[in-house]
Formats: structure tokens, C-alpha cells, sequence
């Protein structure tokens, strides 16, 4: 048996075993209070390369330092009211060497200001300690490391910067780069001042160790290390050229920790009752920040704090976060960046092959809190979030979520861990029955791109509202998704929650979903769906993408309102609003200058939808749309169906433009109102347009079957089809409120001009034992050509009406059954006794009623001596309505309608 070591090493119990290493959390917190810092030993020692401590004054300011054991003691410097300055050439403390550093003073300081001098950089691997309630503020332009083991316990808030030199009030400076005497004051410091190239921070340390616990959902923090730590309220501060976090730890309960990246410039500073207040130049020469291998800065308490991060570019890798939980009753911290180019969330943290967290920045109420969570705010130029990490303003307590506010030329949201899933922006509720609302989460940008599983999710699972979702951009890319979900925007509330779901909002120039990807507003509780609303110049979806609003329990789905220039949906892309369960499904709405809607042969329609889903007991969404153009073709399909025992509801359409068209094996292109396999009664159909073609196989149905068998036949009640149009053209093409079972469909059209062309159809059929449907047509010119028809007919019934109120027909007539011609009919396969009727209500014309009597008699043609040639000489022809008047200088008077009576004759032209 191999002989194991343990030692204690970040807060973990760690069993040695040769060069094998396993890890256990320890069952209890092994850190102490965040102003002090246990050293723990270990029963083992391993060599490594260490560098010499060294605390050596210089002669500038007075500064004394003794070395006792492994503690230096600081004493002397110059004191100038409540400020203590103390110079150095050399500071740092590593362990088994000088471990500490103790700054002796009297009480009354206020501020200890210290500098290094030298060309070295400073390590801190060991303790910093001050008397009473004093900032340490800590200058080394060289630069400053600190390491795993370095640790802070003093009573005031501390800075530790890489400027060249410290601004007072009075304009006296205490600088670094030169060893003479300064003027000092008793000023209050106002300034950082940085040279060209200042020195970088870095905090080491093995990280945070921080993990979820799944039930009941909690982030346990107890494991992790305090690393650089200041009291409660209090400011910790790395202001550096390049500033560095490997595996290090900051911790300012309810406190603020501030990390400025930044060269060539003076940073401002103000007291605060937290400690400093620092602003920054508008166009400074901002620097990086990096946070990796599992680094954290927390500022969580009973009443959060803030973190505020200033540089060029911050990136988040590896499992680190920035933190500001809400753990009691006080109000929720603040997560602050402010990058001038980019921010880059990536990554998790793995210690021994085990997932402990996701890159992250988290601003939430805990399990047990009952106040507001507090926000997160990010400006730069580039913002881009991959690879699991997550950013939360969620509420797991009774308070109210908070605010995510992410400004950005480009916001890039996308990818998946196969250890913590989708990358995440969050701002929902999960406290269950005593939970708080959820949050914000809140967009803009030039452009946005949600890929590969990248989402917005915002839900609820007890009491609280999901939070909501505001999205402003001029591009708006939504792409793909994977096992964990769709990419895109969900706001849901789970089986067994109360809270409603909240509002999504969308405003941008182009917007497009592609490959799965969706925008959607779930409930599965009693609490209704939120509304979603868009506001977009143009937008497409295809290939599976969505926009939903949908129920699957008792409550109500949301609206889901539209106002776009142009819509176009292709491959499966499709739009709905639906209820699964008894919760009605919500409106839908859509106003649009254009929309266009193209099939695919694909197992889904492409189109808009309201439904009520099989089981689905609450009745459908109101389904309307106003636009300039509708074209919708090859198979796709606008509806508003119910294949359960809910009622499907209205499908009103106002364009001036309609364009009908195609159809596939398993669809036909369409607008749909029909009761399919369920109970529930189909929905009527209103149109109103200037242009109405219905071509190709396409069709507009509230029948209560297929319109190509795929599925049985509903029991419902099939709705009314109520068009009016100036001209509506059918080629090959129909209008059906047929029926197997249930209530009879009626029809009614309004239109100048009715045109029937190529087997088209208009009809209320009956194929079961109820009576055909009545069809009402109120038209100028009726016109049908090539067995195109008009029937009411019925199978196991009498048959409808048809009432014809027309001008004129051409082509068409009433006949007793069905032919080779263009019909008009009503009748029943139960015999003619029991035909419906066909009233045709047309003027009564008297052909002869206008004719005047000729002033002349008709001379004898075999007395005109020549005639013209055939096909030679001039023409005057008329057609149309009205004829002419005797005399050429009378008006022309209309309302006389011309008639072709002759009967249509084949003719073969060579």
C-alpha cells in the first residue's frame, strides 16, 4: 500500500499519493473571516525555486523596518495630518523567508501611502497587516505579484497600483521614480499618474473552487479561498498597466473591488463612505485585463457590493467570474465593465479532471435573500460570451432578479460545455413557491449573433414572473442550436409554477433565424405566457427557425405581435401561436408592407399559425394580418386550426395583394381555418383585397379535413370563408368549407370580377349525413372555364344552397350533377328529391331595349358595284359595356351589357 500525505491546500483537503493527486471538498469551511486570513501549514514541503524576500527602506521619508522571525515590522515614515508616507527600494515578502509585513501607527492615520523606489517588482506571497482603520495605498511602478499565499488584514481598503506617482489637493505629488525627499501634505490624494509603460498585476492563486449544488439550486461559495481580501464595505482596488488574475482571488464582502487597466494617464480618486471612487479619462490609453484558471472577484454579502472593471480588453477565461451575490436582506451589487475594444467570456474551471464552474458574471439573489439582485452593466466594443459561460441576474430568493445591460458595436452570444451546456444570459426566477420576479436582460448593439445553442433564457419555476428581454439592433443573426436547445430567446414558467412569464421585446433593422433557432414565450403553469413584440425593417426565417408563443398548461399563452416591412419564411420556417393544453393560445398579429412564405418539401410547413394542439382543451389565437402583399406558394401555409376539442378562432386578412400558389404531395399552399382529428369547431376565414389568385393547387379551406388527407377528419363544426375582393382569379385552384361530420361550412364572396379557370373550385360539400354548406356569390362578371365549379353538394344529406347575384355568367351554368362542364350545383347522392337549390339572380335584359329605328332602308347589295378586299381597308369595332348612340354628336351612354350568344366551336388553324 502506497503511504498517502494529506495537507490542506486553498480551503480542500488534498491527498497526496506519489505523483498521483485526488481531491475531496472539505466537509466544513475551513477560511476565516474575509479581514483575516489563517495560514495553514502543510505536512509536506515541496522544493521549489523561491525567490529572496526583501523589505528595504530607503532613506527618503524615514520609513524603519525590522525583521522579527518571518514578520517585518514597519514603524517611523512622515506623517502629515491623517497621512502616513512610507518609502521603499525594495517590498516583498515570500514564504519561509519574510512571510508578513506589519505597518506599526498611530490610530489616527487615516492613509498609508507607500512606495517602492526601486527597479524591482514587488512579490507579495505572505501577509500585509496595518493598525486600526487605515487605507493602504501601494505604489510600484516596476510592477506587483501577487502570490497564492499573499493575504491582507488591515482595516481600511487598500490600492495597489503601477502609477508613477500619487496627486494630492494641493498639487504636491509623491512620485516613484526619484528617491528625494518629496513635499508632503495632508492633502487628500486625487490622482493616479501613469507613465508610458506601467508595470503589470497579477494575482496568483489555484481558484475559487466555487460550484452549483442542483437541489435546492444554490451557488456554494463555501470552499472558496479569500485570496486578497479587505473588510466588509470596503474598496479593493489593482490599478495597473496590465492587470492579471491566474487562479487568484479577490474578495470585498458588500465592499467594492475596482481593476483599471490603463497607461499614460491620470485616474481621479474621490473618497467614498466605501472606501475610493475612481474616474477615468474618456480616451486613455486603456490596457488588458485577464482573469483565468478559475480566478474570482466577489463582492457578495447580505447586501451586495460592486465590481467595476476599466481597460482596453477583459477577458474571462476559464472558469473565472466576477461575482455579486444577494445572500440576506440588503439590496443586490453591481457588476461593472467598461472596454474600450472588446470583452471575452470563455471556458470553465477544472481542477483534477473535475468541473467546478463556468467563466461567468453573476449578479444574484441567493436561496434565502429577500431584496433585489443587483445588475450588470458591460460596454465595449466587442462583446463575445462561448463555450458554456453564463451571465445571471437571476433570483433563487425572494427578491427580484436584476438588471443585465450589455451595450456593444457587436454582441456575440454562442456555442455549448458539454459540462454546464448552452452559453447562458439569464435573468429569470427559480425560488419556487416564495420566489421573486426575475430580472432584465437587456440589448444593444450594431449587431447581434446568438449560435450554436447561445440563448437568452428567462424562466420561472414557482411564484415570481420569468424576467423580461429588450433587444435593440441593426442586425439581429440567429443561428443553429444543439442538444442543450435552440439558439435565440426563451422565456418560460415550468409545470407546477404560478408566476407568469414576462415580455420580449425586439427592435432592429434585419433580423434573421436560421437552422433551429427561435424566439419564443412558454408557460407550462397557471401563470400566463409573456407578449412577445418586434419591431423589424426585414425578417426572415427558415430551416426550422420560430417565432412562439405557446401553452402547455392552464395558462394563457401571450400575444405575439409583428410590424416588419418585409417577412420572408422559407424551409420549415414558420411563426405560431398555440395552446397543448387548457390555457387559451394568444393573438397573433402581423402588419407588413411584404411578406412571402415558400415551401419546402420538407416534413413541416413553412408558414403562420395559430393552433390548438391534439390534447389541447383552450381555445385557439386570433389570427390577423394587414399587408400591401401576401404571396405564399409552394406548399406554405398561413392557419388557424384545432386538432383538439378547443375552438380554432378567426384568420383575418387585409392586403391589397394576394398571391396564392403551388402545392406539394403532403400540402397545399393555403389559408387555412379547419377542425382536424379533435372536437373542437373550425375557424372562419376574412379577407378583404384588391387582388385575390388562388393558383396552382393552392387553396383557401375551413373544412374539417386535410386539404390532402393526411390526418382524420375532426368532429367540429366547419367555419365560414368571407371574402371580398375587386377581383378574384382561381387557377386550378379553391375556396372549401366542406364537411365529414359536424356543422356545415358556408361561403361568401364579393367581388367584380369571379373568374373559375382549370378545375378550380369553390365548395361547401358534405360527406357525411350533414347537409351541404350555402355559398353566396355577389359579383359582377362570373366566369368559369375547363370543369371548374361551384357546388353545395352532400352525400348522406340534402344539399346547400348556392345564390349567385351576378351581372353576367360566362362558361358556368346550373346543372342538376356534375360534369365535364363548368357546374353550378347542389345536389344529394340520396336522389334530386333531395337536391339544395341553386338560385341564380342575374338582370332581365331585352337584347332589342336601346335600338332606334334606321332613317334610311338597307340598299340592295346587288347594287353595289365593287367591294373591298378581304382583310383590306379600315375597321371600327366596339366591345365591351354600352353601346353607341344614333347620333355621333350625342353623349355615350353606359349600363348595356354585351353578350357573345354564340356557341364555342373547336378549330384547327394550319
Amino acid at each position: 500500500m502506497q503511504k498517502q500525505v494529506r495537507l490542506f491546500f486553498a480551503g480542500h483537503l488534498v491527498f497526496l499519493d506519489e505523483a498521483k493527486v485526488s481531491f475531496m471538498p472539505v466537509l466544513k469551511i475551513l477560511r476565516s473571516r474575509p479581514i483575516q486570513r489563517t495560514v495553514l501549514t502543510a505536512s509536506l514541503c515541496l522544493s521549489s525555486s523561491i525567490a529572496q524576500a526583501q523589505v528595504i527602506p530607503d532613506s527618503s521619508v524615514g520609513t524603519i523596518g525590522n525583521i522579527r522571525g518571518n514578520t517585518a515590522d514597519i514603524t517611523g515614515g512622515t506623517q502629515q495630518g491623517a497621512n502616513l508616507f512610507h518609502s521603499f527600494s525594495e517590498f516583498s515578502l515570500t514564504p519561509a523567508m519574510v512571510d508578513s509585513a506589519r505597518f506599526n501607527h498611530d490610530t489616527s492615520i487615516a492613509n498609508i501611502i507607500t512606495r517602492v523606489t526601486g527597479g524591482s517588482v514587488s512579490r507579495i506571497d505572505g501577509l500585509i497587516q496595518a493598525n486600526g482603520n487605515a487605507n493602504l495605498i501601494f505604489l510600484n511602478p516596476n510592477g506587483i505579484i501577487s502570490g497564492e499565499q499573499a493575504a491582507l488584514n488591515i482595516g481600511g481598503s487598500f490600492i495597489a497600483s503601477t502609477a508613477d506617482r500619487l496627486k494630492f489637493g494641493d498639487g504636491t505629488e509623491f512620485e516613484t521614480r526619484s528617491t528625494t525627499p518629496p513635499l508632503l501634505t495632508i492633502s487628500q490624494p486625487i490622482g493616479l499618474q501613469y507613465g508610458a509603460t506601467p508595470g503589470t498585476i497579477r494575482v496568483e492563486g489555484s481558484g475559487h473552487f466555487i460550484f452549483v449544488n442542483p437541489d435546492p439550486f444554490e451557488i456554494v461559495r463555501a470552499f472558496r479561498p479569500v485570496g486578497l481580501g479587505v473588510g466588509t464595505g470596503k474598496t479593493l482596488a489593482l490599478m495597473g498597466g496590465r492587470v492579471e488574475l491566474q487562479g487568484g482571488n479577490l474578495t470585498a464582502e458588500q465592499g467594492q473591488i475596482e481593476i483599471g487597466a490603463i497607461a499614460d494617464s491620470t485616474v481621479n480618486l474621490a473618497p467614498t463612505s466605501s472606501g475610493w471612487a475612481f474616474t477615468y479619462p474618456m480616451n486613455a490609453a486603456f490596457q488588458e485585463v485577464v482573469l483565468a484558471q478559475g480566478s474570482s472577484a466577489d463582492v457578495s454579502g447580505t447586501s451586495g457590493g460592486r465590481v467595476r472593471v476599466q481597460a482596453r480588453d477583459v477577458q474571462i477565461l476559464e472558469g473565472s467570474t466576477l461575482m455579486a451575490l444577494t445572500l440576506g436582506g440588503g439590496t443586490g451589487g453591481v457588476i461593472q465593465i467598461n472596454a474600450s475594444e472588446s470583452v471575452t467570456l470563455r471556458g470553465e474551471f477544472v481542477f483534477q479532471d473535475f468541473p467546478y464552474f463556468p467563466s461567468s458574471l453573476l449578479s444574484e439573489v441567493n436561496l434565502g435573500a429577500s431584496e433585489q439582485g443587483g445588475d450588470i452593466a458591460v460596454k465595449t466594443g466587442r462583446f463575445l460570451a462561448r463555450e458554456g459561460t453564463k451571465i445571471s441576474s437571476s433570483t433563487t430568493g425572494a427578491g427580484k432578479g436584476g438588471l443585465i445591460s450589455i451595450e456593444a458595436n457587436t454582441i456575440e452570444i454562442e456555442g455549448d460545455s458539454p459540462n454546464f451546456g448552452s452559453t447562458l444570459l439569464s435573468a429569470g426566477s427559480t425560488g419556487g413557491e416564495t420566489g421573486g420576479d426575475g430580472g432584465l436582460v437587456k440589448l444593444n448593439a450594431d449587431t447581434i449573433r446568438f449560435a450554436n445553442s447561445g440563448a437568452i433564457i428567462s424562466t420561472t419555476n414557482g411564484s415570481g414572473a420569468a424576467g423580461s428581454v429588450e433587444m435593440t439592433a441593426r442586425v439581429l443573426d440567429f443561428a443553429g442550436g444543439s442538444t442543450f436547445g435552440a439558439s435565440g430567446i426563451s422565456v418560460e414558467t415550468f409545470p407546477g409554477s404560478t408566476g407568469r412569464g414576462e415580455n420580449v421585446s425586439i427592435v432592429a433593422d434585419k433580423f434573421r433565424l436560421t437552422d433551429g433557432a427561435s424566439v419564443r414565450s412558454l408557460t407550462c403553469g397557471s401563470g400566463g405566457a409573456g407578449v412577445l413584440t418586434l419591431n423589424v425593417n426585414q425578417l426572415q426565417l427558415s430551416d426550422n427557425a420560430s417565432l412562439l408563443s405557446d401553452t402547455f398548461g392552464s395558462g394563457d399563452a401571450g400575444t405575439l405581435t409583428l410590424n416588419v416591412n418585409r417577412l420572408l419564411l422559407t424551409s420549415q420556417g414558420y411563426i405560431s401561436t398555440a395552446t397543448s393544453g387548457a390555457g387559451d393560445a394568444g393573438n397573433l398579429t402581423l402588419t407588413a408592407r411584404e411578406i412571402e412564405l415558400r415551401g419546402s418539401d420538407a416534413p413541416f410547413p413553412t408558414g403562420i399559425f395559430s393552433a390548438v394542439n391534439p390534447g389541447g382543451t383552450g381555445a385557439g389565437g386570433i389570427l390577423s394580418i394587414d399587408t400591401q402583399r401576401l404571396s405564399v406558394l409552394n406548399g406554405a401555409q398561413i392557419a388557424a386550426d384545432t386538432l383538439g376539442s378547443g375552438n380554432a378562432q378567426s384568420l383575418s386578412i387585409t392586403a391589397r395583394e394576394i398571391e396564392l400558389a403551388g402545392s406539394l404531395p403532403q400540402r397545399r399552399s393555403g389559408i387555412f381555418a379547419g377542425a382536424l382529428i379533435g372536437t373542437g369547431a373550425g375557424g372562419n376565414i376574412s379577407v378583404k383585397s384588391d387582388r385575390l389568385a388562388i393558383l396552382n393547387g393552392a387553396t383557401i379551406s375551413v373544412s374539417n379535413f386535410a386539404s390532402q388527407n393526411q390526418v382524420p377528419p375532426g368532429q367540429g363544426a366547419a367555419g365560414s370563408i368571407d371574402i371580398e375582393a375587386n377581383s378574384i382569379r382561381f387557377n386550378n385552384g379553391s375556396i372549401n368549407a366542406s364537411t365529414v361530420t359536424g356543422g356545415r361550412g358556408n361561403i361568401e364572396l364579393r367581388s367584380q370580377t369571379l373568374t373559375l379557370l382549370n378545375q378550380s373550385l369553390i365548395s361547401t360539400n358534405s360527406q357525411g349525413n350533414e347537409p351541404g354548406g350555402n355559398i353566396v356569390l355577389n359579383t359582377d362578371f362570373l366566369i368559369g372555364f375547363r370543369n371548374s365549379d361551384i357546388t353545395a353538394n352532400a352525400i348522406d344529406a340534402r344539399g346547400g344552397k348556392v345564390t349567385v347575384n351576378a351581372q353576367s355568367l360566362f362558361g358556368i351554368a346550373a346543372r342538376d350533377q356534375l360534369t365535364d362542364e363548368s357546374d353550378i350545383t347542389a345536389s344529394s347522392e340520396l336522389g334530386v328529391e333531395f337536391n339544395g337549390v341553386v338560385q341564380i339572380n342575374t338582370p332581365d335584359v331585352d337584347p332589342t331595349r336601346g335600338l332606334v329605328k334606321l332613317p334610311e332602308s338597307v340598299s340592295n347589295s346587288q347594287q353595289i358595284a365593287a367591294s373591298c378586299n378581304q382583310s383590306q381597308g379600315n375597321q371600327f369595332v366596339i366591345t365591351g359595356r354600352g353601346g353607341l348612340p344614333e347620333d355621333a354628336g350625342q353623349p355615350l351612354r353606359g349600363g348595356t351589357v354585351w353578350e357573345d350568344l354564340r356557341t364555342p366551336t373547336a378549330e384547327k388553324i394550319n
